[in-house]
Formats: structure tokens, C-alpha cells, sequence
């Protein structure tokens, strides 16, 4: 079916859905999700007003981190299902018009993986394709080779027993950093590429993409806090980018690529304007949540100009607010006295943007942070790590209770039966217990819920789509009363929320009003956003 797909660059006026497996749909009642479950929901996902999915990592895997530490790329882990059950999803969802993206992981490897055993083992040509390096010692002490930092907390360095040498895992201890000077682990990733290419997907979001470059001095880093330097957005990342851009290019892939490590904006458009990815995952809009739980107006449209930016100059960039890696959208501004309405005018700024938007699973019907209580709670091993790691284990608690990744892991909230209608067996996770207030069935029945607030947005944003890739934006913000007006061709659009603390005049003359979060569009009341429609 992906024929069908090839009229034009489908990407730049597409809207996403993320969807993390394990916590999405259990088909069979193993009380984990699973790609059948995926393929249940297809029709309740094209409402929402999705054109494309994409699944986090459904591979052959010993779970340590969810799955992102493959075991083997070539199956799929046992309680997502069988290779049969993703062929059907892609079939199914093409039928349906929903392309497919799946998760991509180029950094790294489980160290269960035959790559990582026969390494470890020196076995040709597999002695290099992971980064090993002899220790150093220390007063007598057999130690990492330099101070580089995990980004889970401690060494980012793991001694092997059986190798004598310490190999690199910037993440968990079993997920052994990729050596990209190798040619065998190019050549296995590139199969890797093409076999999904050749099964029908649509294209990957390819995950820690700007890590796979290291300083190859592996000198000590200067500043402890900020280590990441030495493996993050180096110039070899985009050399070897560039050589995968081939293989993307050549199975007709679109390339999302997942940018931390503090790049700069010339790194960032650089990794979508010299042929290496399509789109790319920046962060920066994690500076709009303050501590208080209430939004940052001035970070919010420096934000919102920035992402807009990313997406001028053909570079392109994915417009969200939350995804796997961090905490609930709406616990987030839970300061704000209408933090429903408050997430729906975030959620208007910036997916009206030019760029192409992903909604996370949950966030359209305004899931929120489960309550942890004990440092027993969490799940996610890189809340492990840290308490392994730490000195003060409460005060790491109080961090982690509002910032762990376990948060947006909760299953979907599909309805108020048990279990939140995810599953008729035990979770593998937690449920919240709001579940009987906000669950999909109840929030489809009424009329002003998020859910239906962003379907009628993202329908907006559908027409529009197209328009907005060529606009040229103009953000204004006087007090929290912000937005920006986009010129197009024949006609304005204006884009525009109610953040401040006074009710504010709308001027409608001449406006068509396209969408409203609230009844009446006579005035802007607080929390309220419109975009309006008018002729040039």
C-alpha cells in the first residue's frame, strides 16, 4: 500500500500521534500493550485527526529500559506480538490513511544483543563495534577511562569482566553505546534500515540520533555538569547522519530526529538543511513550566517564535509539548486556576505553528502525573539509576515525584470499567485513579473536553496545513493576551490566546471565526483562544 503514499512531501502539513506501546492497548489480557491493540484503536486515533502514528520501540528486547535497548532488531518482543501482527498494523492503517512511523534506535543496543556478545568476545568483525576502552588508574584504583556522566545518573562507563575493558553506555548499564567508526555497525544498521523500508513503514523517529558522535580524544570533560558536551551534537554525528541519509533517502523514509544535549540553533538547523534528517525533536519548550506550576508567559512566546524559526530556511520542526520522556502536559500547569483551558490554549499556540504537530497518547484527553509516594513506586530505570546513585535519597524523591518519565507511562485511560478499559488483567504499570473522570468515552460525550477541543482544532489545522508550511508568521504578546497572525495567500489567519488576568476586547470585524475553546468569541475571555479567519 505506501505507493499510495508518494504524491507529494506528505510530512509538512501531516499531524502525528505518539503511541507508547507498552501502555496503550492490551488485546490479550496480559496487561501489557501490544501491537493488536494498536491496530483496535486506529479509527478512534484518525478522530483525534491524525495522519501518521508514531510507536515507540516494539523489538525484541530484555525491557530494561521499555524496549529503547534492543536485543534484536529483526523481531518483535513477545508480549507486543509476532512480525505478522506489525505487517497487519501497517496494512490495516494504510487502508485508513494513517501512515507509519516507528521508533529507530541508532545509538545504542541492548547488551544482550549477538552484536554486543560477540564483541565482547572479540569475535570479527565485531571487536570494535561498540566503544571499548581501557581503564586508567587512580591511586592504586582501577578506574573509568575519563569522568564523562550518564545521562541516568553515575559513570557512563561499564567494566566487562569478560573483555577486561570498560565500554561506553551514556544511558542504562545495559545499553552499550554504537561505534559509528566501525564499519560493520554501519552496515548493520543500514540493513537494519532497509529491511523496514522494504516492509512498508513510513518512515522512523530516530532516537538519541544526536549522541551517536563522541569525542574521539575521550578526554576528561571540564565541566562535570555538562559532560554531555563530549557526546552530544559533535561534528562527526552529522558525518555519519549524512551516510544514513542515503539509506533514509533511498527506502523514501521521513527521518524524525531526537535532539538533546543543549544543541545550538545553527546545530539544529544544520541537522534538516544538509541532508541529513527530515525533522527534529528540540526541547525548548520545557522552559514555559515554572516551579510553581503555572506557565511562563515571556518563555512561552520567546518558545513559540523560536519553534517557528526552526521551521524557516527549510529546516522543519515537530510542534509538541510532551512525550514519553517527561511528565503530563496538564499536571504541569496545574497552578493555573483553569488548567484545562489553560493546556487547550497551549495547545492551539503552538500547533498552528509551521512545523508539523505531535500529540502524545493521554494528552488529548488531559491525563494527568500519577501520585507516587515512595521511591519503591517508580518504575523507569533511570529513576533506578538515580536513587542507586544518590546522597540523599528524599531530596532526589521530591525531584523525581514531579519530573520521573513514569508519569506519562500510566496505561491510556479508555473508559471507566476496570483498569481503565487498557486491560482485564493486571496492569504492567499503574492506573491512575482519576480514570472514571478522565477517560476517553467520557470526555467523547462532552462537548467542551480536550479531546474534542483538539479534534477541532487539529481539523482547523488539517485545512489550513498546507497554507501555513509557505505563511509568514508576526507574534505579538502584550501581557499574557498573545498569538501571532499568519499571512497566507489570499487571507490571514490570527492565532490568538487569552493568558492574562483580565477579560480582553476581540476585534471580530471582518474575522471569520475557525475555532473557539469556549461558547462565544464576542470577547476574549481568560483562558480562552480563537483562531480567526480574514481576507486580505
Amino acid at each position: 500500500m505506501k505507493e499510495v503514499f508518494m504524491e507529494k512531501v506528505w510530512w509538512k502539513d501531516a499531524i502525528g500521534y505518539q503511541i507508547y506501546i507498552r501502555s496503550f492497548k492490551d488485546s490479550n489480557d496480559d496487561g501489557i500493550g501490544d501491537l493488536k491493540g494498536i491496530n483496535q484503536k486506529l479509527d478512534y486515533i484518525k478522530s483525534v485527526g491524525a495522519d501518521f502514528i508514531w510507536i515507540c520501540p516494539f523489538y525484541d528486547s530484555p525491557m530494561d529500559d521499555n524496549g529503547y535497548d534492543v536485543r534484536d532488531y529483526y523481531k518483535v518482543a513477545q508480549e507486543y506480538g509476532k512480525m505478522a501482527d506489525l505487517k497487519k498494523l501497517i496494512k490495516d492503517a494504510h487502508d485508513k490513511s494513517i501512515r507509519v512511523v516507528v521508533d529507530l534506535v541508532l545509538n545504542h543496543t541492548s547488551d544482550e544483543n549477538i552484536w554486543f556478545v560477540k564483541s565482547e568476545k572479540k569475535i570479527e568483525p565485531f571487536t570494535d563495534f561498540y566503544v571499548w576502552k581501557d581503564g586508567k588508574m587512580v591511586d592504586g584504583k582501577m578506574c573509568p577511562p575519563n569522568n564523562w556522566i550518564s545521562f541516568f545518573s553515575g559513570p557512563a562507563w561499564k567494566y566487562s569482566e569478560k573483555r577486561k575493558q570498560y565500554y561506553l553506555k551514556i544511558f542504562s548499564n545495559k545499553m552499550p553505546d554504537i561505534n559509528y567508526e566501525s564499519e560493520t555497525a554501519f552496515a548493520e544498521m543500514e540493513k537494519v534500515i532497509d529491511y523496514f523500508g522494504e516492509l512498508g513503514v513510513d518512515g522512523f523517529r530516530v532516537d538519541a540520533i544526536a549522541h551517536i558522535g563522541k569525542d574521539l580524544t575521550f578526554a576528561d570533560a571540564k565541566n562535570l555538569k555538562k559532560t554531555y558536551k563530549s557526546f552530544s551534537n559533535l561534528p562527526n554525528t552529522h558525518a555519519y547522519l549524512k551516510r544514513f541519509n542515503k539509506t533514509f533517502s533511498k527506502n523514501n523514509l521521513v527521518t524524525m530526529g531526537e535532539l538533546g544535549g543543549d544543541p545550538s540553533k545553527k546545530d539544529l538547523i544544520k541537522y534538516t538543511t544538509e541532508n541529513e534528517l527530515d525533522m527534529i525533536f528540540s526541547f525548548e519548550q520545557m522552559s514555559v513550566f515554572k516551579k510553581d506550576h503555572t506557565i511562563n508567559r515571556k518563555a512561552l512566546i520567546k518558545t513559540l517564535k523560536y519553534k517557528e524559526s526552526l521551521s524557516s530556511k527549510n529546516g522543519w520542526s515537530v510542534l509538541f509539548w510532551l512525550n514519553h520522556d517527561y511528565p503530563r502536559l496538564i499536571s504541569r500547569i496545574r497552578g493555573e486556576q483553569d488548567n484545562k483551558n489553560a493546556q487547550i490554549c497551549l495547545a492551539s499556540l503552538m500547533y498552528m505553528l509551521k512545523g508539523t504537530p505531535m500529540v502524545y497518547n493521554g494528552e488529548e484527553i488531559g491525563m494527568e502525573n500519577y501520585p507516587f509516594k515512595s521511591p519503591a513506586d517508580f518504575k523507569d530505570v533511570n529513576a533506578k539509576m538515580i536513587f542507586d546513585n544518590a546522597e540523599d535519597i528524599d531530596a532526589e524523591f521530591n525531584k523525581l515525584k514531579e519530573t520521573t518519565r513514569d508519569h506519562s507511562r500510566t496505561v491510556m485511560q479508555w473508559d471507566s470499567t476496570k483498569n481503565a478499559g487498557f486491560s482485564a488483567g493486571k496492569p504492567w504499570t499503574y492506573v491512575n485513579s482519576n480514570y472514571k473522570k478522565v477517560n476517553v468515552e467520557k470526555a467523547q460525550k462532552a462537548k467542551d473536553s480536550i479531546l474534542n477541543n483538539y479534534s477541532r482544532l487539529l481539523a482547523v489545522r488539517k485545512e489550513y496545513g498546507e497554507a501555513l508550511c509557505n505563511a509568514k508568521y508576526k507574534f505579538f504578546n502584550k501581557g499574557g493576551y498573545m498569538g501571532y497572525k499568519v499571512t497566507c495567500d489570499g487571507y490571514t489567519l490570527e492565532v490568538i490566546a487569552n493568558l492574562s488576568k483580565a477579560e480582553r476586547v476581540l476585534d471580530l470585524q471582518g474575522a471569520e471565526v475557525l475555532y473557539s475553546n469556549m461558547p462565544k468569541a464576542d470577547s476574549l475571555k481568560v483562558y480562552q483562544t480563537v483562531v480567526l479567519k480574514r481576507s486580505l
